[in-house]
């Protein structure tokens, strides 16, 4: 086809819940393979979510198997803060300088000027130095941080 739908399910429940794999970058190994359909993507954002994790220091850290309990039990999911607030977001829009882009969202409702919010983010949880640095900014020093 000339293009592909991103949201048809049929896609996702016939390639990567049942291992149709022939061809597919990223999941030649069995080890991928069998984490995807652990994994049952529905979106192209878990497929990425999932070739992000397979990686040597999530995979030595478990976070393949905490991905797929947290997919499959979202209630036993920990939170670094109890603080929890709606946020609205409004359209999206991608920026672009020189040869880079960023995605932004319009907030429309429950932030106030000057306040961060993480929307998206690929990282290895290895990174310590950098997870706590990033996140004690969003999070006001609820990871056990000053800054």
């Amino acid at each position: 086809p000339d293009v592909i739908d991103m949201d048809n399910q049929e896609i996702y429940e016939n390639i990567f819940h049942k291992g149709k794999w022939a061809g597919i970058f990223q999941f030649t190994e069995q080890g991928a393979q069998k984490f995807c359909m652990r994994a049952k993507p529905r979106n192209i954002i878990d497929v990425s979510a999932i070739t992000s994790i397979y990686r040597p220091g999530p995979l030595a850290a478990n976070v393949h198997d905490e991905y797929v309990e947290a997919k499959e039990s979202p209630h036993y999911i920990r939170y670094l803060t109890d603080e929890s607030r709606e946020i609205t977001l409004g359209s999206e829009g991608i920026a672009q300088w020189e040869n880079k882009s960023q995605k932004y969202y319009h907030v429309l409702d429950g932030l106030e000027e000057g306040e961060k919010v993480v929307t998206r983010a690929n990282f290895l949880l290895d990174s310590q130095t950098q997870l706590t640095g990033e996140a004690a900014g969003v999070y006001g020093g609820a990871l056990g941080t000053d800054k």
